[in-house]
């Protein structure tokens, strides 16, 4: 897919993630129309297919809407010279892989949303995320890019006060059951290696 013109959005996971467990889809795109995400952002948030639960509607609505509501930005379909700088700058970022569709590489769709909102000049990022952008400089190394939290978002796509913290309640308990679907699979992990390493030596 060739890079959207005229972005004027560029999201982040966990902003995705709380629209679908708020079921806002909908009312997300009325407000911001066409959303777009870094590749390793939809890589990370594909990853949900995996789930055996509900949950998985995560990724499910990211493919249903792609093409239509949301575009994805891919580094190799980006004109050469941006490509090149793009490159560079994750490279400085410490960034030699840049493929997390299988394993999990840590800050790289944050990282991989900045650098894209800079160089293809998107103005608009949507992030909970607002402490590691603070840790990488946004505004000196990044200048000219503003922060949309889910507050914002939020306050956007909701009639009252009262609505929006219906939203967020109901968010928070959706997050909760998440993560504690979750975690048995982690402690199992967690388990494993321990084994590993005790029996390694």
């Amino acid at each position: 897919m060739a890079t959207p013109k005229k972005m004027s959005y560029i999201c982040d996971t966990n902003i995705w993630v709380r629209a679908c467990l708020g079921k806002v889809i909908s009312a997300f795109f009325d407000n911001f129309g066409t959303i777009t995400f870094a590749d390793g952002v939809e890589n990370e948030i594909l990853k949900w297919s995996r789930n055996k639960d509900r949950f998985n509607s995560i990724s499910a609505m990211f493919q249903q809407h792609k093409g239509k509501n949301l575009n994805v930005i891919y580094l190799d379909d980006i004109d050469e010279q941006n490509q090149i700088l793009i490159r560079r700058q994750l490279k400085e970022f410490g960034f030699e892989n840049l493929d997390n569709s299988r394993e999990n590489v840590k800050n790289l769709g944050e990282y991989l949303s900045i650098t894209y909102a800079y160089f293809l000049e998107i103005p608009f990022l949507q992030t909970e995320d607002v402490e590691f952008y603070e840790s990488v400089d946004l505004n000196n190394r990044f200048k000219g890019i503003e922060i949309v939290t889910w507050n914002d978002i939020a306050s956007k796509i909701t009639k009252s006060d009262v609505e929006r913290i219906r939203l967020n309640k109901l968010i928070e308990q959706e997050q909760s059951v998440m993560k504690s679907k979750k975690a048995p699979s982690e402690s199992l992990e967690e388990k494993l290696r321990r084994l590993r390493q005790k029996y390694s030596g």
